[in-house]
């Protein structure tokens, strides 16, 4: 404990002795940066082109996607099992490539 109390006094005093040491030299602040080249002083403006709408088009109404997803129509457990079965295979051999889950489920689900 006391060997502890002794280093960090010693250390506190280091401290202090070289701030004051910085203090003495007139390094209170940082040096400023060097002068940017002259190319670079100053940069092109930049006009993004703004989409036109057509004439009658109301930009502040947007066509956002529905609040609820699309449901599918209700089945049996047993079916929604063998649906998920077959679209399984369909993904494994490949055919189902073209397709969505959703799109193949609405057709599947109503046979």
């Amino acid at each position: 404990m006391r060997w502890s109390l002794r280093t960090a006094a010693l250390a506190g005093f280091a401290l202090l002795a070289l701030g004051a040491e910085a203090a003495a030299q007139g390094n209170a602040t940082p040096p400023m940066p060097p002068p940017r080249p002259a190319a670079l002083a100053t940069s092109p403006q930049i006009n993004p082109q703004m989409p036109t709408l057509p004439p009658g088009v109301d930009p502040m109404v947007a066509d956002f996607a529905p609040d609820k997803p699309e449901a599918l129509p209700p089945a049996s457990r047993a079916q929604m099992h063998k649906c998920g079965s077959e679209w399984q295979k369909m993904k494994a051999s490949g055919a189902a490539a073209d397709k969505t889950w959703l799109s193949f489920a609405k057709v599947c689900l109503v046979k």
